[in-house]
């Protein structure tokens, strides 16, 4: 059996079965018999378990520090996210509207993500800096957690572990921590909260009402993120009026910050309420649901653990925050079963679910409570991390080799977009069939040599899925608005589909688009990856490789 076909094997098992199984009988034979388990508390057995861990994590930053090396991208949102980036960068507005008349781009996204990465590429205009800031965010999400845990235990080792198990559970998601959209920053800020909490009180709602109107100018429901460890440091004063003073603080300077990048003279609050109010005409799926409550579950295991093994002091204590925590995650996972989303959106909740892990299982220590001690637990967990979501793993790494593997084609493809933007400065990438689609995703090539976007196809398919700017579309093709268009040699010209639809079986482009195409449009140029059609009128092709 081929290596390709055993992964897809070991891939199909449900996520998180096997993680659960191993789980729950741990948890059955502790409960049974302790001793069966000292094996773990053996410095020699968690030695090996250590530097396993940090080899773990050695090999989990060259897969993510990888990324940054390789022309292409995973997504076909990244490249979207990256050409808004830019085209912020030279003016123009971060949210047109469509209904006046405005091109089709952007993304639903808040205002502060294209600040982020528009900075990396004021450093340098080029695809690696359009990933850079998401490999930080990821890597110094896993640096604070590190600190989480070693405040809270006064151990290396524990700290050693906690991320092991972080990095485990992180790869399971592959590209999808560490990509170009929001979420990378959303778990950094996620953490930074964490740390925040344990600040005194008026800087602990200051660094709060900071981090979260950060993480509102990404997703406007990042609140929801936040909101539990809000309500930690609001209740620490029980105080009627200094717990109205500290929510007044968290609130009005979470306000203060969503509200400040719409005084940019390209940011439009009112176009931008127009782009979220698209995610509300979206589908649920309740197979995306079902996927983002087992995350929660999973997310909350520890704690689950720990309750049972003798922390459900701690749970009392920790009640409100608790409860608060398991009702915004059920809120998210709600929010995040809408078509195109996924449970990738529960991740920002694992760094509070996991802090209240560590604060028990210290207080199992401190209590003498009969069981493994605390190394040995972390050592147990990790284990059950590594052997329960291994299946999960072998996804991302093999995603990796074949983004990889297509890296000389990728450079192939950029040394004639080179050559085509110097011919056509104005051009602008459109799509052909599905198969061909991968092809464009370097369209920001284009845009960081000064190209425009009328039409990017990532946005449009969250507007066709609505039925809106379907009319506007055809109007840049019926009017000339868009003067050169480069395609891939192959495949139909807009021939694909809507992938938020139906499976994919919904053309994404109208009969009318593309009727209005092949009238006005002709080839100007044919390489041998892409050809350019222009609506000049103009029949004359170039040579074939130039």
């Amino acid at each position: 059996m081929g290596i390709w076909t055993l992964a897809d094997i070991l891939t199909s098992i449900p996520y998180g079965l096997l993680f659960g199984i191993f789980l729950i009988a741990s948890v059955i034979c502790i409960k049974r018999d302790p001793s069966s388990f000292h094996f773990l508390e053996k410095r020699s057995f968690q030695l090996i378990v250590c530097i396993f861990a940090g080899l773990f994590i050695t090999a989990y930053f060259i897969y993510t520090a990888t990324y940054l090396f390789i022309p292409g991208y995973f997504t076909h949102i990244e490249p979207t996210v990256a050409a808004v980036s830019a085209l912020f960068l030279a003016g123009e507005p971060v949210y047109p509207s469509w209904h006046d008349g405005g091109n089709l781009r952007g993304m639903i996204y808040g205002p502060f993500l294209y600040m982020i990465h528009g900075a990396f590429l004021l450093l340098s205009p080029t695809i690696a800096a359009t990933k850079i800031a998401g490999f930080l965010a990821l890597w110094g999400t896993i640096i604070l957690i590190s600190i989480e845990a070693k405040r809270r235990t006064n151990s290396l080792t524990i700290s050693l572990i906690t991320a092991g198990c972080v990095s485990v559970l992180f790869l399971t998601y592959a590209h999808e921590v560490f990509w170009s959209r929001p979420d990378p920053f959303l778990l950094l800020l996620s953490a930074a909260a964490v740390l925040a909490i344990r600040l005194p009180q008026n800087r602990a709602a200051l660094a709060i009402g900071l981090v979260c109107g950060l993480a509102m100018s990404l997703k406007l429901h990042a609140a929801l993120y936040f909101a539990p460890m809000a309500l930690v440091v609001v209740l620490r004063d029980k105080r009627p009026l200094a717990m109205i003073r500290i929510a007044a603080t968290i609130g009005l300077l979470a306000a203060i910050i969503v509200a400040a990048p719409f005084f940019h003279p390209n940011i439009d609050v009112y176009s931008y309420a127009n782009y979220l109010n698209l995610t509300a005409n979206h589908r649920l799926e309740m197979a995306l649901f079902w996927k983002n409550f087992r995350i929660l579950l999973i997310i909350l295991s520890p704690v689950l653990v720990l309750s049972i093994l003798g922390g459900r002091k701690v749970v009392l204590e920790q009640v409100y925050y608790l409860t608060s925590l398991l009702f915004c995650m059920l809120v998210v996972a709600v929010i995040g079963s809408k078509a195109g989303a996924g449970s990738h959106h529960m991740l920002p909740f694992l760094m509070p679910a996991l802090s209240i892990a560590l604060q028990m299982a210290t207080s199992l220590d401190r209590n003498d409570i009969p069981s493994l001690r605390f190394r040995a637990r972390a050592c147990g967990f990790f284990l059950i991390y590594l052997i329960g979501f291994a299946p999960a793993t072998i996804g991302a790494p093999l995603e990796m080799y074949r983004l990889v593997a297509s890296s000389e084609r990728h450079h192939a493809l950029l040394d004639e977009l080179d050559v085509i933007y110097d011919a056509y400065p104005a051009a602008e990438m459109g799509v052909s069939d599905n198969a061909r689609y991968p092809q464009t995703w370097v369209r920001v090539l284009g845009v960081l040599q000064g190209a425009p976007v009328h039409l990017d196809p990532g946005f449009f398919m969250d507007l066709q899925a609505v039925n809106e700017g379907v009319e506007r579309a055809e109007e840049l093709v019926a009017n000339c608005e868009i003067s050169e268009v480069i395609l891939p040699r192959e495949g139909q010209p807009f021939s694909m589909p809507n992938l938020y639809l139906f499976q994919g079986e919904t053309p994404l482009f109208s009969d009318r688009f593309r009727q209005s195409f092949q009238e006005n449009y002709r080839i100007v140029f044919r390489g041998e990856f892409y050809d350019v059609w222009s609506c000049s009128g103009n029949t004359e092709a170039a040579p074939a490789n130039p």
